[in-house]
C-alpha cells in the first residue's frame, strides 16, 4: 500500500473565541465506490463516513497559527 499524503487544511484568517467557523480540508484516503468489479465480483462500497477534528496544541498547530498571523 502506498503512503498517504498529509491532510491539507484551510482555516479562516481570524476567529473570535467561541465563534463557529468553517474548516475546509482535503484528505487522501482509501475508498471504493461500489461500482468497480474485480473480475465478475463487485467490490463492496467503502467510503469515508465521518471525520472527527479535535483541537491540538502541539508544535504543528503552533506553526500553523504563526503562519496565519
Amino acid at each position: 500500500m502506498s503512503t498517504l499524503a498529509p491532510p491539507r487544511l484551510r482555516l479562516p484568517r481570524s476567529v473570535r473565541a467561541g465563534e463557529a467557523f468553517e474548516v475546509r480540508t482535503l484528505v487522501q484516503h482509501p475508498m471504493e465506490t461500489g461500482l468497480r468489479r474485480d473480475g465478475a465480483r463487485l467490490v463492496p462500497r467503502d467510503m469515508l463516513a465521518s471525520l472527527v477534528v479535535t483541537p491540538s496544541l502541539d508544535s504543528r498547530a503552533e506553526d500553523m497559527r504563526n503562519s496565519l498571523a
